[in-house]
């Protein structure tokens, strides 16, 4: 299927060729089915490598590097995974534009317990954790989070459910059974597919 996945000058994915890998083949799975279904949709979606997560308040205000409520950190190397660097914390996050309309128990959660932070733009957005990029020991890692968040909450986004993983947030336990089931294929799946 990866011969059906290209990316232009622009750095857009060719949609016309993934839709016809989806005419042409049988044998594909969840996350190029995501793929072909957030490359047709009307909304933009930048991925992007970053040393430090770039979101922005409701009134258009960057959120000082200080004031997130979580940071990408340097990867580590130590004596715990044999020296081979390794991106430990926040790998990837995703965010919506201020005209999202998140469904009724995500607005809520936001309002009454979270800061909201969006897209500078009208784009939704995956932010990955740029610090480890020059090791390749950590790619691996890129492509598991890349498929949670991509295919897992941005996906959702799209499709008008909730995103959220606790969206109604009363206990330590996952209550949004569906998006943590197409999460977890999405990141097996990835995980099996890796070359790295």
């Amino acid at each position: 299927m990866r011969k059906y996945v290209s990316i232009d000058d622009d750095g857009l994915v060719d949609n016309d060729l993934l839709q016809k890998g989806l005419l042409l083949e049988k044998n594909y799975g969840i996350n190029y089915q995501s793929l072909c279904d957030i490359s047709a949709d009307s909304r933009r979606v930048v991925v992007s490598l970053n040393d430090d997560i770039e979101v922005y308040y409701k009134n258009g205000e960057r959120v000082p590097k200080d004031k997130l409520p979580y940071n990408f950190r340097v990867p580590i190397s130590d004596e715990y995974n044999n020296y081979t660097p390794e991106i430990v914390g926040y790998v990837g996050v995703s965010y919506s534009p201020k005209n999202h309309q998140w469904e009724e128990k995500g607005e809520k959660l936001f309002n009454e317990r979270e800061i909201q932070l969006y897209t500078k733009g009208n784009f939704y957005s995956v932010q990955l954790n740029g610090r480890g990029k020059q090791f390749r020991s950590v790619y691996r890692t890129y492509v598991v989070i890349l498929a949670h968040e991509l295919f897992g909450h941005i996906k959702f986004m799209l499709n008008g459910k909730s995103a959220l993983h606790y969206p109604e947030a009363r206990s330590g336990e996952a209550s949004n059974v569906e998006l943590e089931n197409h999460i977890r294929e999405s990141v097996d799946e990835a995980d099996k597919n890796c070359n790295y």
